[in-house]
């Protein structure tokens, strides 16, 4: 039997990690594996004898890393941090003015950024020919489709249907991915 003076936690301050759970595993050889009189000889609870166990068959006795697996939630981005007390040195605002500056110089940005892209992407207003080319179109392909087929696409294009009588039913259209060009339709609301 091995006559241990120091605990385990003592060797590993004074010597290292490693040293520590090479002495470990040696005592818990020694004592023909025995886990509970290892422990007892070292002055640790089992569970570090285990943990040395599993070190050594992972082939690293080193501590592993103590840092977060995650970052904490309220974690800032190098960049932001910097534009944050970069704004603070520049306006003198508080937490919660400084929040609301913040958030304003982002919302123009962002509207300015919509703008350009509006501006770039150039849309060819709606003709009453298109229109007339678009029903030609549905009309030549609902008379060439399946039953099936025509069901699907009247789901799709057909919002609502209001039947009066049997002689007057109105049905309400969807028509997708149309933009109107400024100027052609009126306005809603007061004009």
């Amino acid at each position: 039997m091995t006559v241990q003076h120091q605990s385990y936690l003592e060797l590993k301050k004074d010597v290292g990690e490693e040293f520590a759970r090479k002495t470990l595993l040696y005592n818990l050889k020694s004592l023909k594996n025995n886990v509970r009189a290892t422990a007892r000889v070292m002055k640790c609870s089992h569970h570090i004898v285990y943990l040395a166990i599993e070190k050594r068959n992972e082939g690293n006795l080193k501590d592993s890393s103590h840092r977060p697996k995650r970052e904490h939630p309220h974690h800032l981005e190098e960049n932001k941090e910097q534009m944050i007390i970069h704004y603070r040195k520049k306006t003198k605002l508080g937490k919660r003015r400084l929040r609301y500056f913040i958030f304003q110089k982002e919302l123009q940005e962002t509207r300015h950024e919509l703008e350009k892209k509006i501006e770039t992407q150039r849309f060819e207003p709606v003709s009453s020919r298109d229109i007339e080319k678009m029903i030609m179109d549905l009309e030549k392909a609902l008379l060439q489709a399946s039953t099936g087929e025509i069901k699907k696409l009247l789901h799709l294009v057909v919002r609502r249907v209001d039947v009066h009588s049997p002689g007057f039913i109105e049905p309400y259209y969807r028509v997708p991915a149309v933009r109107i060009a400024s100027g052609l339709a009126p306005r809603a609301g007061r004009c």
